[in-house]
């Protein structure tokens, strides 16, 4: 093996890529291309609901001499449409608590409304009727939406006591 001043070749050689990485070397690439990535995606036009509650409480027979029981604290929907979008609310279900246990065989029909004390039924049952949702603009954001619900003393007042309830579906059109 050569040997230079008491190096070998592969001293050498060890030695030199050393030397080279500490001082930053060259890229061990001869060169570099660019090239062009498109991206895209279309928004559509939508809206999310989700539901809380509406709760009449415990009160709905015990209340039979003071007339009307209201859920004016309402229920809470969680609506986001997007931007542009004119959304109208309804629901089409039929609007009666239904009793179970001890109120089995008992049905209280119920009004909802999106105007806190309404008197009448006048949240609308067919797309048809839908209508705007009050308070409501659609800026992509998610936002809250009263829907307020009212027993009247006759559809109660006959029924036997009990625990009653009903899920309603909420619909939003845009």
């Amino acid at each position: 093996m050569k040997t230079i001043n008491n190096f070998s070749q592969k001293s050498l050689l060890a030695m030199l890529v050393a030397a080279m990485g500490a001082f930053g070397g060259t890229s061990v690439f001869a060169a570099t291309e660019t090239g062009s990535m498109s991206v895209s995606g279309t928004l559509v036009s939508g809206c999310t609901v989700s539901a809380a509650t509406l709760d009449f409480g415990d009160n709905i027979i015990a209340l039979l001499s003071q007339g009307d029981v209201t859920a004016d604290t309402g229920g809470t929907l969680q609506i986001a449409c997007t931007t542009g979008t004119s959304p109208k609310i309804y629901s089409t279900t039929a609007r009666t608590l239904t009793g179970s246990g001890t109120a089995t065989g008992g049905s209280i029909a119920f009004n909802l409304s999106q105007t806190a004390g309404a008197a009448a039924d006048n949240l609308p049952t067919t797309a048809l009727g839908a209508e705007a949702i009050t308070g409501y603009t659609a800026n992509g954001a998610e936002q809250t939406v009263v829907i307020y619900g009212r027993v009247p003393v006759a559809n109660y007042g006959n029924q036997p006591a009990g625990p009653y309830a009903a899920t309603i579906t909420m619909s939003v059109d845009y």
